[in-house]
This record gives structure tokens, C-alpha cells and sequence, in this order.
């Protein structure tokens, strides 16, 4: 995530992570949380073993300054989270 998101409208977001991706242990699930958005959980992303790694690249409109929170669990229920603070500078959602 950049530290300052000169226009919320148009904000990326890059999800990586080096959890293994195996058919006995896997991440199922990532959820893109942003706080201060009109709808918080804004994106969730299914995953299975065949994926092969958790490399996820997207854009997202953004409100205001906030936190953005990348959720991810796995078949083993154990839950991971990393987070940015975002600054915005121009409002993405009217």
C-alpha cells in the first residue's frame, strides 16, 4: 500500500505472503478490510492449494484516511493479519 493515496479513487493494493500453499496447509481466504469506507469488508478472495502462492494485486476506492487491514485464514483456522495507514487526499467515494 503507498503511504499517502494521492486520489482514493483509484488506490492499490498489493497482498503477498510467503504462508505455504500445500494441500495439508493452505490459506483459504483473504479479506480486504478498509475502515471508514461506506461498506468496511471490501473485497474477499478464495484460494485453494492450486494457486500455488498468495500474490494478490487489485485497486480500491478509498473514502478518507484510514487503516487497510489484509485478513487471511487458513484450512487450519489460524488467522494472519498485516495493515497499512493510509493517508488520502482526494476522496474515492463521493
Amino acid at each position: 500500500m503507498p503511504l499517502v493515496a494521492e486520489d482514493g479513487r483509484v488506490v492499490p493494493v498489493i497482498i503477498e505472503s510467503d504462508l505455504p500453499m500445500t494441500t495439508t496447509s493452505y490459506v483459504r481466504g483473504v479479506h480486504l478490510i478498509v475502515d471508514h469506507n461506506p461498506d468496511p469488508h471490501l473485497a474477499v478472495f478464495h484460494l485453494t492449494p492450486a494457486a500455488g502462492q498468495v500474490s494478490l494485486s487489485t485497486r480500491i476506492k478509498m473514502k478518507r484516511s484510514t487503516w487497510v487491514r489484509a485478513i487471511l485464514d487458513t484450512n487450519g483456522d489460524a488467522v494472519w493479519a498485516g495493515y497499512a495507514r493510509v493517508q488520502v487526499s482526494l476522496n474515492g467515494c463521493g
